[in-house]
């Protein structure tokens, strides 16, 4: 933040010609030299280099491994979370679904880049067990957007090029397609993958 604003009264008393101090928008002098600018620069820039280490942080197999169930699983409790709040389950405990746990999930890239993760979990609703399917995509603002979430029924097998080309045959979707968006485009993108899997090498 800047010191505080003094008036310019004219005086050329301790201006230094190679270091002066700088003048605000209206012209008046504050207490600031051209030397505290480029302090509070440097000290921004060393600020941010250092966040973006921390950020850049090299971790673990096993720690990779954690990182990428956790941000799965909380993918999977928020779209059901939205599926509760969509149907006006929430507020009853004895109908609100509850997430039990993962079954499959793979990450689809098709068209222009566009990324679609299909995950296929159970829930349980007043002592009974459910299959769910969800589809979201991730968005930085927030958690995910949630395109598709919905319990299956024992018929429900609709078809997914994207889950099918990757060799993941049994995760089940919506028999109505149009209700998911990812995956019915008959192609294989070069880098594409299911997740951090155990058997990569270190």
């Amino acid at each position: 933040m800047p010191k505080n604003l003094t008036s310019n009264d004219g005086s050329d008393d301790d201006v230094d010609i190679g270091d002066p101090f700088l003048t605000d928008r209206f012209g008046n002098l504050t207490s600031w030299r051209l030397s505290d600018l480029e302090a509070a620069a440097d000290n921004y820039l060393e600020n941010e280099e250092s966040e973006t280490e921390v950020e850049e942080k090299k971790y673990s197999k096993k720690e990779m491994l954690k990182r990428d169930a956790d941000r799965k699983k909380q993918y999977m409790e928020y779209a059901l979370q939205k599926y509760n709040n969509d149907e006006d389950l929430a507020g009853f405990c004895e109908m609100r679904f509850v997430f039990d746990e993962s079954k499959d999930e793979v990450i689809i890239i098709e068209g222009n880049m566009n990324s679609y993760e299909h995950f296929n979990f159970t829930a349980k609703q007043a002592g009974s067990t459910v299959l769910f399917f969800a589809e979201v995509t991730r968005d930085e603002g927030q958690l995910c957007n949630v395109l598709c979430c919905k319990p299956l029924d024992s018929d429900d097998n609709g078809h997914c090029f994207g889950c099918k080309n990757q060799g993941y045959v049994d995760l089940r979707h919506p028999s109505g397609e149009s209700l998911y968006v990812g995956g019915h485009v008959d192609c294989e993108f070069p880098f594409m993958w299911d997740s951090i899997s155990e058997d990569d090498s270190d």
